[in-house]
C-alpha cells in the first residue's frame, strides 16, 4: 500500500491537472466550435457569427485575464494555492453553463471573458502548489504536467465537439470541473502558505499529509527558515521590478514571445476554418483538428520524456527553426497557388507542413518555456512573476489573433504565415543569445530576498542552474 504522502501528492497532481485540462478546453474551444458558429447550417442554434466576432470569442479569455490582472497577481499570496485553485471552479462553471444556454454573441463573449479569470490563476498557481506539496527531488519533473494537460484539454474538447453539439460539449466540460473541485477540497493546503500566515499548527498538520512522517520536523524547520529569509509578506510590485528580477522576467518574456509569435493561438483557433476550402481539407474535415491536437499532445509527452537539462535549450532552438520552415512553406503555398481551386497533389503541402509544424512545436515550444519559467523564480516570487508573464502572454496572443483574422479577411493569409515564420527566426536568435542553458533539471536559479543590517533589502542571484557562458556578451 502506498504511503499517505505519496497518495496526497498523486491526488494533488491528478485533480490539479484536471483543472489545467479545463483551461486547455477553454483555449481549444474555438477550433471545435467556430466552424459551427460561422456556418448557420451546421450550428443548430440561433447564433450566426461573423469572422470578426469569432476572433473576439477566441481572444476573450485573454482579455478576461487582463481585466482581472490584480486578482491573478495576488490570489495565491492572499488565499493560498489550494483556495485559489478552488476559486477557479466558479468562473469556469459559470462560463460553461452560459455557453450551453447562449443564444447570442454577447452571451458567448461574456462566458469566454470570465473563463479568463480562472485561466490566469491556474497558470500562476498550479506550479507553486506542486512546489509546496511534492517532494523536492521530483517536483520539477512535474512542471511539464501543465503544458501536457493543457494540450490534452485542447484535444478533448475537439473530440467531444466532433460528436456533440455546442451546448452538450459545454455541459460535459462543466462535469469535469465538478470532478476537479471535489478532489481539490480533500487535499491539504500549502504548508508554506500557512507558515506565511503565522499558522504553525495547521502547517504541521498539512505536512503530516504531504510528507513522510519521519521528515515532518525537518521539513517544517526548512520551510520556517525559507519564510523568514525570503520575507514574502513584504514583497511588493516595486521589488518585483528591481533590476535582478527584471532580468529573469525579461527572459520569461522572450520565451513567451517566441512561443506565441509562432502563431500557435490563431492556428489552434482558426486553422480548420482557414483550410476548409482546400481539396485535402474536404477529406479531413472535421477530423483534421483532432489529428493535429492528438499529435501536439503526443509530442508534448514525448518532449517531457526525452528532454533534460543538457538538451532542453537545443530542443527549443530546433523547434523554432523547423517551425519557421513549416510556416514559410504554408505561406508560399497560399501565395503561389489558387488553393480554392487546387485539386492537384500540391494541395497536400499545407497539411503536410502543418503536421510538421505541430510535431516540432510540441517538441520544444509547448513544454520548455513553461518549465524554464518555473525554474527561474524562487517560491516567494514565482506566482507574481508568472502572473505578470501571463498578462504579457495575453496581450501578445490577442494581437497575433487579431492580426491573423485581419489578413485572412483581406485574402492575404500568406503574409501571416510569413510573419510567423520570420518571428520564429527572430525568436531563435533571441533564445540563442539571451536564454541560459540549464545545468541540472533538479536545481533552480532563484532570486532570494534577504534582509541585512537595518532592514535594508538585498537581492542575491544563486548561479546554480545557469552558466554565464551561455549569455552573449
Amino acid at each position: 500500500m502506498l504511503p499517505t504522502d505519496k497518495i496526497v501528492q498523486f491526488l494533488v497532481l491528478l485533480f490539479g491537472s484536471l483543472n489545467v485540462i479545463n483551461s486547455g478546453m477553454v483555449y481549444g474551444w474555438p477550433s471545435a466550435s467556430l466552424p459551427q458558429l460561422l456556418d448557420p447550417l451546421r450550428n443548430g442554434t440561433e447564433i450566426n457569427l461573423t469572422t470578426w466576432q469569432g476572433s473576439w470569442l477566441a481572444i476573450a479569455p485573454f482579455l478576461g485575464a487582463l481585466l482581472t490582472a490584480p486578482l491573478s497577481f495576488s490570489a495565491a499570496s492572499l488565499l493560498g494555492p489550494k483556495k485559489t485553485i478552488i476559486f477557479t471552479f466558479y468562473p469556469y462553471i459559470i462560463s460553461w453553463i452560459v455557453v450551453a444556454v447562449a443564444n447570442s454573441f454577447e452571451m458567448l463573449f461574456f462566458a469566454r471573458l470570465i473563463a479568463g479569470m480562472s485561466d490566469s490563476c491556474i497558470f500562476s498557481t498550479f506550479p507553486i502548489y506542486i512546489d509546496d506539496i511534492c517532494n523536492t527531488g521530483s517536483k520539477r519533473r512535474f512542471y511539464s504536467l501543465y503544458p501536457i494537460s493543457f494540450a490534452f484539454g485542447i484535444l478533448i474538447v475537439n473530440l467531444i465537439a466532433n460528436v456533440c453539439s455546442i451546448s452538450d460539449t459545454a455541459m460535459i466540460a462543466s462535469l469535469m470541473i465538478f470532478l476537479s473541485f471535489s478532489g481539490i477540497v480533500i487535499v491539504p493546503e500549502s504548508p508554506y502558505f500557512l507558515l506565511t500566515r503565522n499558522e504553525p499548527n495547521q502547517a504541521r498538520q498539512a505536512l503530516r499529509y504531504a510528507k513522510n512522517k519521519d521528515e515532518i520536523e525537518e521539513e517544517y524547520e526548512k520551510l520556517k527558515d525559507q519564510v523568514l529569509s525570503r520575507g514574502e509578506s513584504e514583497l511588493s510590485l516595486e521589488k518585483i521590478f528591481s533590476v535582478p528580477i527584471r532580468t529573469n522576467l525579461g527572459i520569461g518574456m522572450i520565451l513567451v514571445s517566441a512561443q506565441q509569435l509562432s502563431g500557435i493561438t490563431p492556428i489552434v483557433s482558426y486553422i480548420t476554418t482557414v483550410l476548409k476550402e482546400t481539396d485535402v481539407q474536404f477529406f479531413f474535415d472535421p477530423s483534421l483538428s483532432i489529428i493535429l491536437f492528438a499529435l501536439l499532445f503526443s509530442m508534448a509527452m514525448f518532449s517531457a520524456l526525452i528532454s533534460d537539462s543538457k538538451n532542453g535549450k537545443n530542443f527549443l532552438l530546433c523547434s523554432l527553426l523547423m517551425s519557421s520552415v513549416s510556416l514559410v512553406s504554408i505561406g508560399l503555398y497560399f501565395q503561389s497557388v489558387d488553393f480554392r481551386n487546387d485539386f492537384s497533389l500540391l494541395s497536400t503541402i499545407p497539411i503536410a507542413a502543418l503536421l510538421i509544424y505541430t510535431i516540432f512545436y510540441g517538441l520544444g515550444l509547448q513544454n520548455i518555456p513553461y518549465v524554464y519559467m518555473n525554474r527561474m523564480y524562487s517560491r516567494n516570487i514565482k506566482s507574481k512573476c508568472l502572473a505578470l508573464i501571463y498578462m504579457y502572454l495575453s496581450v501578445i496572443s490577442s494581437i497575433v489573433s487579431v492580426f491573423f483574422t485581419w489578413l485572412n479577411d483581406s485574402r492575404e493569409i500568406y503574409l501571416a504565415f510569413y510573419c510567423f515564420g520570420g518571428c520564429c527566426i527572430l525568436g531563435f536568435v533571441l533564445v540563442l543569445m539571451a536564454v541560459p542553458r540549464c545545468k541540472d533539471w533538479c536545481e533552480e536559479a532563484e532570486w532570494l530576498l534577504k534582509g541585512r543590517g537595518t532592514g535594508e533589502q538585498n537581492y542575491e542571484f544563486l548561479l546554480t542552474s545557469f552558466e554565464l557562458s551561455d549569455f552573449s556578451e
